[in-house]
């Protein structure tokens, strides 16, 4: 019943950016199909995902969902380097021996790296793979070099109870830094008083939108704690007392407060010109407004009152909004209408 979104965080500030709405089977017919879909499936949701992205020579970690190398290839043709985790499901993926790439790496020593390398489309790439306590770590890159890093924090790993320390190469130290980004920003969405949580929804839009919210949410936090509290002298605070400040500034949000009306049965003629008149229907169930409420204690759903204009019989559910309760059918409200700009002086 929930809904699946590719999304798109950067790896510094953690703010989302992009997201995109899976809609597989259930997309209608009629939609225009999306940009880039003869690419391929994988290949043009990445292309779309990071249109922003193009002639930047920025650089893009992905997941292993996104392991196949002519979307590498082509986002290297547009200015975007990138890396992806190389994981066997039921195949390798193609162009990958990890086969041969695990036999070549058992006899290696914890932490070091080699790499296999190729070209497709004129556009070289490489198979990272790096030995480790327990498994090779495999990521299929159009960057990199298998040379580690000299200021890269030093890594230990034990085997048969000896320690081994090592350095990450540029490749493995980026994939381990920035994987976390989207869960990061997920996690925050997920935490104490989550709005998503706490607006108990049923309708896809309200839900829809809800997602949007929580997202903004967390990116105006972050974009704080990275651009202000960053640069600033003051302490960064937790996301829960974040959200406190944004909910009690939401609820006295001096922007959105509208000028009260003035509900006094006595009004000058001045005030009858700027009294806004609508013609409005009274909610399914109404009985009477009270002064303060509408009572709901109508059997039929659509009840209709006799108009209270003198001399009228009209069979109604409709009044006037500057009076709430009085019943006033259609012909009587433009009268009603014409009497008001007449008596008010309005042009």
């Amino acid at each position: 019943m929930g809904n699946e979104y590719h999304s798109v965080c950067c790896g510094v500030s953690k703010i989302m950016w992009q997201i995109e709405l899976v809609e597989g089977k259930d997309a209608p017919r009629e939609r225009v199909p999306p940009a880039n879909a003869g690419a391929g499936k994988t290949v043009g949701l990445l292309l779309r995902m990071l249109s922003s992205m193009h002639s930047r020579g920025m650089l893009v970690i992905l997941d292993s969902g996104f392991c196949v190398l002519q979307g590498l290839i082509e986002l290297r043709k547009i200015g975007i380097f990138a890396s992806a985790v190389i994981k066997k499901r039921r195949y390798w993926p193609k162009h990958v021996p990890g086969g041969i790439m695990d036999q070549h790496m058992s006899t290696k020593q914890v932490g070091e790296v080699d790499s296999l390398k190729g070209e497709l489309d004129n556009i070289p790439y490489d198979l990272f793979c790096m030995k480790d306590a327990d498994f090779t770590m495999k990521l299929m890159s159009t960057y990199g070099s298998p040379i580690p890093l000299r200021d890269a924090k030093e890594k230990r790993r034990r085997v048969d109870g000896e320690v081994k320390t090592f350095k990450y190469t540029e490749t493995f130290e980026n994939h381990y830094r920035y994987r976390h980004a989207v869960d990061d920003h997920n996690n925050l969405r997920h935490s104490d008083i989550s709005l998503e949580e706490t607006w108990v929804t049923h309708r896809w839009e309200n839900r829809a939108f809800a997602f949007i919210l929580a997202i903004t949410e967390v990116n105006a936090y972050l974009a704080m704690r990275y651009f202000v509290w960053r640069c600033g002298d003051k302490v960064p605070m937790t996301f829960l007392a974040f959200r406190r400040q944004l909910a009690k500034a939401l609820i006295e949000n001096e922007h959105m407060r509208a000028e009260e009306e003035d509900t006094s049965p006595r009004r000058s003629k001045r005030s009858n010109a700027t009294t806004i008149h609508e013609l409005l229907s009274a909610p399914t169930h109404a009985r009477f407004y009270d002064g303060s409420k509408w009572n709901l204690g109508a059997k039929s759903p659509y009840q209709k009152y006799t108009c209270k204009t003198p001399g009228c019989k009209k069979f109604i559910r409709t009044y006037c909004s500057c009076s709430v309760g009085c019943w006033m059918c259609y012909g009587c409200y433009g009268n009603h209408r014409s009497a008001v700009a007449t008596d008010g002086n309005v042009q």
